[in-house]
């Protein structure tokens, strides 16, 4: 058996009708490729939106930066949750 930990980046967005999506990425700069308000700036805005995004500034727009890790054990090939998956995003 071996166990695998791999370090993640979340997003937790309002979709602004009442549910929220949770996004994980491996890092960073995966969370900012994906980001919508991101893909729409120009270039002397990058800096700064990124800076905005990944500390929360207008976090019900921008949503809730957060981290994890995903950890699993793999026995004969196959994958299972080491330890129960928990995100947390936001205060």
């Amino acid at each position: 058996m071996s166990e695998i930990t791999i370090p993640v980046v979340t997003r937790l967005q309002d979709n602004g009708d009442g549910g929220y999506t949770l996004y994980v990425y491996n890092n960073n700069e995966e969370l900012i490729a994906d980001h919508p308000k991101f893909k729409n700036s120009d270039i002397e805005k990058s800096e700064k939106l990124k800076k905005q995004i990944l500390f929360e500034y207008d976090p019900y727009t921008n949503g809730y930066i957060g981290t994890g890790q995903i950890n699993l054990n793999c026995t004969d090939g196959k994958y299972t949750l080491n330890k129960k998956l928990v995100f947390s995003a936001g205060q």
